[in-house]
């Protein structure tokens, strides 16, 4: 059996926001947060190189128009050419760094603070000069593909 395009797509009873407490403890330590690259994005999904096992993890997002946006920006913050990234599975959030143009040799995030629109947390400011802000999204782990494979 393989993925259906409702698989792709963000179930319709959960929020497509994150919310501030969200966004704090997606990213306070011990929270499981890993650092990333966009490999791929398009359809309501994303492809992420994790860092450093270099695996990669396909995550379905919220809001694919805003993600879309957000790569649009010329303020990305790179690592080796790709767009850098900071996932939450476990919180189900997708921050992308915005900023320098080069990402530092240390990620700091002040998940403590973030800038709100309404009820939505969209941002968490840069911690520090040389440090990225990071622009947030819902994101949740893609279903794995379930095709039936030869014995």
């Amino acid at each position: 059996m393989t993925r259906s395009s409702d698989d792709t797509t963000w179930p319709a009873a959960t929020p497509t926001w994150v919310h501030w407490i969200q966004a704090r403890k997606a990213f306070e330590p011990g929270s499981g947060a890993y650092p990333g690259r966009v490999v791929y994005a398009g359809d309501g999904t994303v492809l992420i190189e994790r860092i450093p096992e270099h695996t990669t993890t396909e995550l379905v997002i919220a809001r694919p128009d805003r993600l879309g946006d957000i790569l649009a920006r010329t303020d990305l913050t790179r690592l080796r050419g790709a767009s850098l990234v900071l996932v939450s599975e476990e919180y189900r959030v997708l921050a992308v760094a915005t900023g320098p143009d080069e990402a530092p040799g240390q990620i700091r995030c002040s998940s403590g603070i973030s800038r709100l629109e309404g009820q939505e947390a969209v941002e968490i400011p840069a911690a520090g000069g040389d440090q990225p802000s990071w622009q947030l999204l819902g994101a949740r782990l893609a279903p794995t593909d379930t095709s039936e494979q030869p014995d």
